[in-house]
């Protein structure tokens, strides 16, 4: 699941200020869906897990 989370910058910051920053909350654990393929739609399985086809791109972690 990704999740966003709220950005704070010092004042001497430069550049573009962006309010937030999209990440994983938590990498998929097993049995979680995944895809077989890098792709920014679902967080990557955990550490030690790997995404296994169930069809197509689509996987399970375990």
């Amino acid at each position: 699941m990704y999740t966003k989370i709220g950005l704070s910058y010092i004042a001497e910051a430069t550049g573009p200020k962006p309010a937030y920053q999209i990440m994983c909350k938590t990498l998929g654990q097993t049995a979680d869906l995944c895809f077989t393929m890098p792709t920014t739609e679902l967080c990557p399985c955990d550490t030690g897990l790997s995404c296994h086809i169930l069809f197509g791109s689509l996987g399970h972690c375990r």
